[in-house]
């Protein structure tokens, strides 16, 4: 087999399917002869001419390499040349993950911009992975992008606090924070306006999650906190996230609660209905842990056992005085007195019998602080038609 190029010929002897590497050559043209058991080969055959192309090559002109993105999605442009002018093929362009891993793949037959349809987690890295391929079917070497994603941060949610005297309630009134921590606009920061947000009640250790990424338009928002401690401190803990998930700094804000004479008898949907009570008021808790005493060979004194279980109750009576008299007398002079009817606010008979029939597990609150959910018992006993007394017991359940 003798290989002919541009300006030198060379001869390869094999017994099957010789190949040759002439990138370097324009054109080459090929001529064969054969051996066989007559020791002088046969004539050359007719010389056929090839040509050898070079590689496409492309360039990946968005994103650009060391990129930090702020969008979800990632578009891909390339650019594509080939030194003879063959059409491009195909492009496979990948998209790999910060650990190596194949996330998506999209091939094409055109120049236009291809978009993934991945959604790019925060805080990641991606490689965006190109090769084309060229009409006369050689491939390019590959192109490679890295890039980084970090999206904005949203706003965090202004917080106030006003405390609803009657049923012992918080009003908290959130608002979108557009001025930075040291209340001036923050101008060198791009934020996003939040789309949810998560708001906890912290009691001393106790944490409660009250909303997990409650839908939020942006629009100041009321929220009604039913159950904040009577005594001490309440914090309520917000949080806001964007579109693409960022989450903002917490916004914390607290109410100290000055111990007043009320209790409060919660229970409902959103803990929603309510009495109280304060007059002559009595408070007594019984709490106990589960144990049991097993005798035992050998020993003098049974053994102790005790279970992580334990129970709390907590009961008290108060007098129900829901109304006060007082004695007017008639300006005209003649003594003539009656009876003015002022309210204080407090739960009438009527009403603390229909919570005890209606109550399902109650959150009890007194002005030590306590907040005990459980089970409400109680018995009035009544000998004026505004006054009463009440005895209660509320023993801790889930």
């Amino acid at each position: 087999e003798t290989i002919t190029g541009s300006d030198n010929t060379v001869t390869i002897t094999a017994d099957t399917h010789p190949s040759i590497f002439a990138a370097d050559a324009a054109g080459v043209r090929f001529q064969v002869s054969t051996t066989g058991q007559h020791p002088d080969p046969s004539p050359h055959s007719a010389a056929a001419a090839t040509t050898f192309v070079d590689a496409p090559s492309c360039q990946i002109l968005t994103p650009v390499d060391g990129d930090t993105l702020t969008e979800p999605s990632v578009s891909v442009t390339l650019a594509y040349q080939q030194a003879e002018g063959a059409e491009l093929h195909t492009a496979h362009i990948e998209l790999i993950d910060q650990e190596g891993y194949l996330v998506e793949a999209i091939t094409t037959r055109d120049l236009s911009p291809v978009t993934f349809t991945t959604h790019l987690a925060d805080g990641a890295q991606y490689t965006v992975a190109v090769h084309v391929v060229s009409a006369h079917g050689i491939a390019s070497q590959q192109a490679l992008s890295f890039i980084d994603v970090s999206y904005p941060s949203p706003y965090p949610a202004g917080v106030g606090v006003q405390w609803m005297e009657e049923t012992a309630a918080a009003q908290l009134l959130l608002a979108v924070d557009l001025t930075s921590a040291d209340g001036e606009d923050d101008g060198q920061t791009e934020k996003e306006m939040p789309t949810s947000f998560s708001l906890w009640r912290i009691i001393g250790d106790n944490r409660e999650l009250l909303f997990d990424r409650h839908p939020w338009d942006g629009q100041d928002l009321v929220i009604l906190d039913p159950l904040p401690a009577l005594a001490g401190s309440t914090r309520w803990e917000i949080i806001t996230f964007s579109d693409e998930g960022t989450a903002s700094a917490p916004t914390t804000a607290i109410y100290d609660a000055t111990p007043g004479r009320w209790v409060y008898f919660n229970t409902g949907p959103s803990w929603g209905d309510s009495v109280r009570i304060f007059a002559d008021l009595t408070v007594a808790s019984k709490p106990e842990r589960t144990r049991a005493l097993f005798e035992a060979a050998g020993r003098q004194r049974p053994i102790a056992l005790f279970a992580r279980e334990g129970s709390l109750e907590v009961s008290g009576s108060a007098t129900i005085v829901p109304t006060l008299s007082s004695t007017v007398t008639n300006a005209d002079g003649e003594g003539t007195e009656f009876n003015v009817v002022t309210f204080d606010g407090g739960s009438t008979v009527k009403d603390i019998e229909e919570f005890l029939l209606t109550a399902d597990l109650v959150c009890y609150r007194d002005t030590k602080g306590r907040r005990v959910f459980g089970a409400l018992t109680g018995s009035i006993s009544s000998e004026k038609g505004h006054t009463g007394q009440f005895s209660y017991t509320v023993i801790e359940a889930t």
